[in-house]
């Protein structure tokens, strides 16, 4: 299907907050949007140093990190949500070298987001040496062998405490 509207924001810095989720730029970052007159849409995001907080993973500021998220959803204005599968997060910290890769499904609909992250069999010291400082405290300074994979879910709604669930 082709696309009726094409967008693109460039973000030199700046910040926002949804639901609780604080989002800063502390650098430039890049977001794409395609809408397509099928109701499908495309959202890409590059950002070289964003930083993340919600009271579901930190109570502050987590340091900067590397983000590449790719999705691609489908509007639905009967429910009035957005869904998202087949997507992909590439994320790791600012300061290293190290990515990790999940897939990603997500959901948002009026005042809920729900999201799953698929994490791939990952070694464990890639999985680590990714992760922000506030995240994986002292387990940075560990060796580590073997693999790790798994789903993260994530339930973020304006009226409710935040829900993040590992497994």
């Amino acid at each position: 299907s082709r696309a009726f509207l094409r967008t693109r924001f460039n973000v030199d810095k700046g910040a926002v907050e949804w639901r609780g989720l604080n989002v800063a730029a502390e650098s430039p970052a890049t977001v794409d949007v395609v809408f397509a007159k099928t109701k499908r849409m495309t959202v890409k995001i590059k950002a070289r140093a964003l930083r993340l907080q919600h009271s579901a993973f930190a109570s502050e500021m987590l340091e900067p990190v590397a983000l590449e998220l790719n999705l691609r959803g489908r509007l639905d204005p009967k429910d009035e949500s957005i869904t998202f599968s087949h997507g992909g997060v590439n994320i790791g910290r600012a300061v290293g070298t190290q990515r990790i890769y999940a897939a990603v499904d997500a959901r948002i609909a009026k005042d809920t987001l729900q999201a799953t992250l698929r994490l791939p069999s990952t070694p464990c010291q890639d999985f680590v040496q990714a992760m922000p400082i506030q995240i994986a405290g002292i387990a940075q300074g560990v060796t580590y062998s073997g693999t790790i994979s798994g789903d993260i879910k994530i339930t973020l709604n304006a009226n409710l405490p935040p829900v993040l669930a590992v497994g």
